[in-house]
């Protein structure tokens, strides 16, 4: 059995902090640096590792600010990249992350309730406006593929070809426009609201996913998570993460899901619930300065296998000017791959 590819990207965060984004001030203002620094690393993988990629997953964070002219260059870049791999857009998976919260959206639906005396109905589905348009846009129609399922804001893949699924989760119910750490909401309420800088999945999308997911499972396909806030690792309990981490290990885990994969940290990282792999990468287009301390920029590739997975870790050397393997994320520091096993039933 051939194994599955997975390029995991995330966190590109389109716009001013970008270090390979559109340069306001450059001649040329449709360079593709990131494109083009990726697409040749992946070839030099492809003809020496033999990673010829099946499937992409970007866990989130296309754009900075939510704005359309971010995610117009977020999902050109995934365009061309879909096109260098000879892969069908269908083959590309999307989820929204905090950054692609559009605040000045969600600020103008609630002035608009105020006005026509409303209230705001959760979970305000316009601040994912910019986002859900460029979304819809970039997969043609009737490829089945759209950010909205019965009025939903969430994303069911399916991989044909593949036998595989994947439950595009949105992990930004809880943003507003109106609450950041360390506002007045925040001293008031603490940690306790429904709403706040943190993921939130919600009972609703949690418990429409595992339905979905059991009929895949019986038909023994391969089913694949993706979100953008951290669910495991050494970030598992911070602020900013994914509150309700424990109903969806209940409601996904045990089997259900086979593996996961999520951003929002920052850093690449293999971690294990259950026998759950959780896997996480960095940022692959943030400038140093808005990457945690000691951060470079990250992508992994992993490879699925029926008796487990292979992870290959990459960071940018903007001194050499190109992806190299990142030993940062190997347990003893000095391998960019690494091995797990797991069981995949059937």
């Amino acid at each position: 059995m051939q194994p599955i590819t997975i390029l995991h990207l995330s966190d590109f965060q389109f716009g001013r902090k970008n270090r390979f984004g559109r340069n306001p001030n450059a001649l040329d203002h449709n360079s593709d640096e990131l494109g083009h620094h990726l697409e040749r690393d992946l070839k030099h993988l492809a003809d020496t590792n033999q990673l010829k990629v099946d499937l992409i997953i970007v866990t989130g964070d296309l754009a900075e600010e939510a704005k359309p002219n971010e995610f117009a260059d977020a999902f050109l870049f995934l365009g061309r990249l879909c096109e260098y791999l000879q892969l069908d857009r269908r083959r590309a998976i999307v989820v929204p992350g905090n950054h692609d919260v559009s605040r000045h959206a969600c600020d103008s639906y609630f002035e608009s309730c105020a006005s026509d005396g409303i209230f705001p109905r959760p979970p305000f589905h316009e601040k994912w406006k910019p986002f859900r348009d460029a979304f819809n846009r970039f997969y043609p129609s009737g490829l089945g593929v759209a950010f909205g399922i019965d009025g939903n804001p969430w994303t069911l893949y399916e991989v044909q070809e593949l036998r595989l699924v994947v439950a595009g989760l949105n992990s930004t119910l809880a943003e507003r426009h109106d609450i950041a750490p360390g506002d007045a909401f925040y001293k008031e309420f603490g940690t306790n609201s429904e709403y706040g800088h943190f993921g939130r999945c919600g009972d609703t999308q949690l418990e429409w996913f595992a339905k979905q997911l059991e009929d895949f499972r019986a038909k023994n396909w391969l089913r694949i998570g993706a979100l953008h806030h951290n669910v495991g690792g050494r970030w598992t309990n911070a602020e900013c993460g994914l509150r309700d981490r424990g109903k969806l290990l209940q409601h996904l885990g045990g089997g259900l899901l086979n593996v996961l994969f999520h951003g929002h940290t920052h850093e690449t990282e293999t971690t294990w619930e259950e026998g759950l792999p959780i896997l996480s990468t960095g940022s692959a287009g943030l400038e140093d300065a808005s990457l945690p301390h000691g951060l470079s920029n990250q992508y992994e590739i992993v490879q699925l296998l029926p008796a487990g997975l292979r992870s290959f870790a990459r960071c940018y050397s903007p001194h050499q000017d190109r992806w190299v393997g990142d030993t940062s994320s190997s347990r003893l520091g000095y391998s960019w791959h690494r091995e797990g096993a797991v069981g995949f039933p059937n």
